[in-house]
């Protein structure tokens, strides 16, 4: 795994995982649609991931960013009046994606993460034939007004931990043959919620001055 960290717009690590690894996983990669569940916009599907051997490489590299935050003392410069060490206890990992296009479609737009979720990771598939065909990922800071793009491509990787400062929003999908493909890794918790943040069917309407960080 190599990772790195940076803290501007926000605080996140990039790089790309084991190489043998992503060959594994791509072999994987599961299409099949009787598994497959969609949002509301029918521009995603996932398919949940269930490989043992898969499933704990995951599980060490959420384990491995969640322990560097707490390192960092994110978590202790975001939510000061938490007073305990977050556990992690809902893990879930997906083959996701969105469709082929003729036509583009819109994708996220600016949101945060749901306060049970700690840290969010995208693991990207990139297929080599694909050229800039759009869902790069943009992180932005509401507060200072910084931005920075992280681009779509193969093996790349972002996680970020769940702080109130972490909006991002995904590129739109310019007309492509190439399936936009992804492993979602969801770091969660059951026994707190961080924030407020919650959309409304399938739709993000709050905004920075409507979260409320519980534990700021």
């Amino acid at each position: 795994m190599n990772i790195n960290y940076k803290d501007t717009p926000f605080p996140y690590f990039y790089g790309s995982l084991d190489k043998k690894m992503y060959d594994y996983a791509h072999k994987l990669w599961s299409t099949d649609e009787d598994l497959k569940s969609y949002n509301l916009s029918k521009n995603r599907s996932n398919i949940e991931i269930t490989d043992k051997k898969l499933i704990n490489y995951l599980t060490k590299v959420g384990a491995e960013v969640k322990s560097l935050s707490d390192n960092f003392g994110i978590f202790e410069k975001y939510y000061p009046k938490l007073k305990k060490k977050i556990q992690c206890n809902d893990l879930k990992f997906t083959y996701s994606e969105n469709p082929i296009t003729d036509k583009g479609y819109p994708l996220r737009d600016w949101h945060l993460d749901l306060g049970n979720k700690i840290v969010t990771g995208l693991w990207y598939f990139k297929n080599p034939k694909e050229q800039d065909d759009g869902g790069h990922l943009i992180l932005g800071n509401p507060h200072t007004g910084e931005e920075e793009t992280f681009h779509y491509g193969a093996n790349k990787i972002i996680l970020f931990p769940n702080t109130p400062d972490s909006w991002h929003k995904i590129t739109e999908r310019k007309p492509t043959k190439y399936n936009r493909r992804f492993i979602c890794l969801e770091i969660k918790s059951t026994k707190i919620r961080l924030h407020s943040y919650q959309a409304v069917k399938g739709k993000d309407t709050m905004k920075t001055f409507d979260v409320r960080n519980y534990y700021g």
